[in-house]
């Protein structure tokens, strides 16, 4: 919800704004991919979340620079990570990094979308290739030093993962009957969020709903499971 369906509010009925994006994230927003907007109408006052989808009218290629009111902007679609697609907006002449939800600051982020790992190589990446980036601004909380928050972003999901395969590990070595147990226990989640808790304190959730730790452990440890079939 917090992805899509603003500009409209954006605009205020001003015609003509070219609005960009890659084309992914285009084919997102205009299938729904993911039913994300259906369900944000159904659930959310209309006063809080626009009945309009205002779509993309200006596409921009992967890697390419666009010039706006002489300030260069480059563009890098890097896949699904927090969401279904993210891209990177990056001002060279400012050094200044745009991450949206690929990073954020001192919050526990949303990893429902069950690629954590594809995540962590999307971190590694941006560490990579903007290394010369001095300012991030991050999907959620305040801006900062490019290389601190990457570095912490990077360890809350490692840690993450950790935390769930560590639960996971636990229930596997428990046989029940000739199987063994394919979920965390609600003990498990308990420990993994007091553990949280310890290590990361006064983080905030970056979304609304009182359970989305739980969502994350549930979403992180079927993406550990498949990705070991």
């Amino acid at each position: 919800p917090d992805h899509i369906n603003g500009a409209e509010t954006l605009l205020n009925e001003t015609a003509n704004v070219q609005i960009y994006s890659t084309q992914s994230t285009f084919n997102i927003m205009k299938n729904d991919t993911g039913g994300l907007i259906a369900l944000s109408k159904q659930f959310l006052p209309c006063n809080d979340y626009s009945n309009q989808t205002v779509l993309p009218n200006k596409i921009v290629k992967s890697g390419k620079n666009i010039t706006i009111d002489g300030i260069t902007y480059s563009f890098e679609d890097i896949g699904p990570g927090e969401a279904g697609d993210m891209t990177l907006i990056y001002l060279p002449s400012q050094k200044i990094l745009f991450t949206g939800d690929a990073v954020h600051n001192r919050m526990h982020p949303a990893l429902i979308e069950g690629h954590s790992s594809d995540w962590i190589k999307q971190i590694e990446h941006i560490r990579q290739n903007y290394s010369d980036a001095k300012t991030l601004f991050p999907g959620h909380g305040q801006s900062g030093l490019s290389k601190t928050l990457l570095d912490e972003q990077l360890n809350y999901i490692n840690t993450f993962r950790s935390l769930v395969e560590k639960q996971m590990q636990r229930v596997a070595e428990e046989e029940v009957g000739e199987e063994k147990a394919a979920n965390i226990t609600e003990e498990g989640k308990m420990r993994i969020k007091s553990e949280l808790q310890r290590l990361y304190p006064n983080y905030m959730p970056v979304a609304t709903l009182s359970n989305i730790l739980d969502i994350n452990i549930d979403a992180v440890a079927k993406e550990i499971s498949q990705d070991n079939q």
